[in-house]
């Protein structure tokens, strides 16, 4: 419209009403380029507060860690096994989450890292306070390096989400890696329910975790079906990453555009 109107405004210097016209068409283009910019950056600020996110979570896990077994970790004294469990359950919902924000929802990182963080923090919290509820030593010490090895496993799908972020040229790769990362630490979760089921009063302990969204279903619903979109792209683009640096320039596709269509496709075509 700007360029029919500037056209008509050249034609006809003197004609008001043409001028009024590219006047219009003008303010309607610069409104819509600083609508734009203004997505643009916002766009850049949540990825950017994303990585950050990602960062300090790492750093808080870790922090946790270094003095879970210490008498400065205090935990939830008051943390029974159904607290123990509620906190797995929230860890393994949340993980899945952030996957699903690295591969089709960058806005949602932030807001996944955080509850990740969250539920990593409230099962290290549930666990050392549920000690108490035994004097068995083994029993104890079991259910400690459980949780420890699922907060080491958080970190590490923590550290995989970051590197996806830095790195998205990557593709299928980054995200088999993360997927890897998620699905470890659902693996890690079920050690802890196996050890919360030896506890006093954790008789129950997997029946409770049952009557939730279980493993199997939450794989079915964010980790098999990274998996398996992964794997459908990653049967398209190596053939794709085989041909010579000449005919993807013939075909007008860069390295990572490739990686996009073969992704989009494969979501496409995902049942």
């Amino acid at each position: 419209n700007m360029v029919v109107s500037a056209r008509t405004a050249q034609k006809s210097p003197g004609d008001q009403t043409a001028q009024t016209a590219l006047q219009g068409s003008s303010a309607s283009v610069a409104e819509s380029l600083k609508a734009f910019i203004e997505n643009a950056q916002a766009t850049n600020s949540e990825a950017s507060r994303g990585l950050a996110e990602l960062e300090g979570a790492v750093a808080e896990i870790r922090k946790m860690l270094s003095t879970f077994e210490t008498p400065a970790f205090k935990g939830n004294m008051n943390a029974t096994v159904d607290d123990v469990i509620a906190s797995a359950r929230a860890l393994a919902e949340s993980s899945a989450q952030l996957v699903s924000a690295c591969n089709s929802n960058p806005e949602e990182i932030s807001a996944a890292t955080r509850s990740t963080l969250g539920s990593a923090m409230s099962l290290l919290g549930n666990a050392k306070g549920a000690c108490r509820l035994t004097d068995d030593e083994v029993i104890k010490h079991n259910l400690t390096e459980a949780v420890k090895s699922v907060a080491n496993s958080t970190n590490k799908l923590l550290n995989a989400a970051k590197q996806q972020r830095h790195d998205v040229s990557k593709g299928p790769e980054a995200q088999s890696k993360l997927s890897a990362a998620a699905s470890d630490v659902v693996e890690k979760i079920s050690v802890v329910v196996d050890a919360a089921s030896d506890m006093p009063g954790g008789e129950n302990a997997k029946k409770m975790w049952a009557q939730g969204e279980n493993l199997e279903e939450m794989a079915d619903q964010e980790l098999l079906a990274a998996a398996r979109d992964i794997a459908r792209a990653n049967a398209t683009l190596l053939p794709a990453q085989e041909r010579s640096q000449q005919t993807r320039i013939e075909k007008g596709l860069a390295e990572g555009h490739i990686y996009e269509a073969t992704l989009y496709a494969a979501r496409d075509n995902a049942p």
